[in-house]
């Protein structure tokens, strides 16, 4: 969250004025029986604060209420219990240990045909076991997160190999940024046509020789097409960050990306140069041959 010199705020790639920000106190002031997440989706409908598909930013905007109502700009009211009553049923429990599930030690070209699926929330089942998977077996673990993205299941005929996910970009990153060559203006405006490879598992049963680079290629095959079915438009780039101290991104070289730097190690959250994250490598896959050209372009 930053304040510009106009009295603005600019979060989560967007610039709220001192007018809007009065907006929000209306809202809540005048429907004091919604809740937040009501608040948010109405402050998106008053804003015209839509995605690419026309659809309402509800859960940026919660995040960006939230992050208002924590500067004390806006006061939201005290959280609500998801449940009124208890749940009908118990949470879905999904065992993902490693005993449970058969050792594929095969090459790549010996696996067959892998089979990629996208991993919707409207399917529980899935959701949940994507959500444990990673939970259980990635380094990060899970991280709900706001704004557009998509989850992956790759499987073969053994079984289940690996997840994969794509999110919205970093806001900034100066190595990617001057692999780009835009100004801040210009990443303002073509920002979500750069997707983040966000989190990606070969579960630790699988042992197989190149699926972790034929993965990345059959991942950055099929994006442009699956984000444009879900958020209406094809992104150009794909970045990724590789935290140093734990990988080399061989995988990421042998599909061709590029490594064009690294981060300063602040992290995302880091607002006052502490250092709070690992240094991490920066890796770049351009979708068109022309895209960093493209997204400097003002018609973006």
């Amino acid at each position: 969250m930053k304040t510009l010199d106009d009295g603005s705020i600019l979060i989560h790639a967007r610039r709220f004025s001192p007018q809007e920000i009065d907006l929000m106190r209306r809202l809540i002031a005048e429907n004091p029986q919604l809740n937040r997440s009501r608040l948010a989706l109405k402050a998106c409908e008053q804003l015209q604060w839509y995605n690419h598909a026309q659809a309402p930013k509800h859960m940026a905007m919660k995040l960006v209420m939230l992050r208002f109502h924590e500067a004390r700009l806006i006061e939201l009211p005290p959280p609500k219990p998801l449940f009124v009553n208890p749940p009908r049923r118990s949470r879905l429990q999904i065992d993902v240990s490693p005993d449970q599930f058969t050792p594929i030690d095969q090459r790549v070209d010996q696996l067959g045909p892998l089979t990629i699926k996208i991993v919707r929330c409207n399917n529980r089942t899935a959701a949940v076991r994507w959500n444990t998977f990673m939970r259980t077996h990635h380094y990060l673990g899970y991280e709900k997160s706001a704004g557009a993205q998509l989850r992956y299941e790759i499987k073969c005929a053994q079984g289940t190999l690996a997840l994969f996910a794509f999110a919205s970009a970093a806001w900034k990153c100066r190595a990617r940024d001057q692999y780009i060559g835009w100004d801040a203006q210009q990443r303002e405006k073509a920002l979500h046509k750069v997707v983040n490879n966000s989190r990606f598992l070969i579960l630790p049963w699988v042992q197989s020789q190149n699926l972790a680079s034929k993965i990345l290629s059959l991942m950055a095959a099929r994006v442009r097409q699956d984000w444009k079915l879900l958020y209406g438009y094809s992104p150009l780039l794909l970045e990724t960050f590789v935290d140093q101290k734990k990988f080399r991104g061989h995988c990421y070289r042998a599909a061709n990306w590029t490594r064009v730097g690294q981060t300063t190690g602040r992290g995302k959250y880091d607002r006052k140069n502490q250092g709070l994250s690992s240094i991490k490598d920066v890796w770049i896959y351009p979708l068109l041959k022309k895209a960093t050209h493209l997204l400097c372009q003002p018609q973006i």
